[in-house]
């Protein structure tokens, strides 16, 4: 098992099958004869080692998720066919995956994070403008609504409430 471990450790992808760790490690658990100590020693070392690399590989997968989290906030901050809900369920999906990320340390790791914490607040401030900007443009649908109450023309008030009612939307 000894073996078996520095095999999989020292491999020439330098990547770790994880199954295979998780077989190898429970046999050594498992094995109810006594066990050398010169063996366990050993078996201890490569474990450690296949242990931290496991947790750098997490590591920086977690690092990349983080830029491109930083990077599809920046084009979502941009993107300009996108409505203020639209936009908004996109921004609440980023910024869970952010939280869900759980990075605590590493180099790059604060500069994104500021900088994902920076396009979140530049995000909100903007969308508080488009929202005051909407409140405006529904106030004048609402007052073009009732402009059509006193309509008896209905195929013409449907259209036109239709109309209105995709103006809302958008």
């Amino acid at each position: 098992l000894v073996k078996e471990s520095e095999i999989l450790f020292n491999n020439q992808k330098g990547e770790i099958n994880v199954e295979n760790w998780k077989r190898i490690n429970n046999e050594w658990e498992n094995n109810s004869g006594p066990k050398n100590e010169t063996w366990s020693k050993k078996f201890s070392k490569v474990s450690d080692k296949i242990i931290q690399r496991l947790k750098r590989e997490e590591h920086q997968k977690k690092c990349i998720q983080l830029q491109e989290l930083v990077n599809d906030l920046s084009k979502l901050k941009t993107n300009q066919e996108l409505n203020v809900n639209e936009k908004q369920k996109s921004f609440s999906k980023l910024k869970d995956a952010f939280q869900n990320l759980n990075l605590h340390s590493g180099n790059q790791v604060p500069k994104w994070r500021e900088q994902f914490s920076q396009l979140s607040s530049e995000f909100n401030q903007e969308m508080g403008w488009e929202r005051w900007s909407n409140t405006k443009r529904k106030e004048k649908l609402v007052e073009s609504a009732q402009e059509l109450l006193d309509s008896t023309d209905l195929s013409d008030l449907r259209n036109k409430l239709k109309n209105i009612q995709a103006q809302w939307k958008a």
